[in-house]
């Protein structure tokens, strides 16, 4: 679970400096960010983690054209989760 900590830790520091091209991606990077904060003050067991699944893939979706580089480490947390077996 630190290897997941620690990729939504640099997931986190990636959007805090991003610069977005529209107020829908803006929303997005913000709602991410607040379940990758719940993540990490909370943990991993009492986050509803379908829902951060969910929007990490929908971030992938969204972003892998614009932030390649986002991207790789959204995919490396979504892997990390399935390992989880979550």
């Amino acid at each position: 679970m630190k290897e997941t900590h620690k990729l939504l830790l640099d997931l986190r520091r990636q959007l805090d400096v991003m610069e977005f091209p529209n107020h829908e991606a803006k929303e997005k990077a913000m709602r991410l960010t607040e379940l990758i904060d719940q993540t990490v003050d909370q943990g991993e067991t009492d986050v509803d983690q379908e829902e951060l699944n969910k929007h990490l893939k929908d971030s992938v979706l969204y972003f892998e054209v614009s932030h390649p580089t986002l991207t790789a480490t959204i995919n490396n947390i979504i892997n990390t989760l399935n390992a989880m077996g979550i």
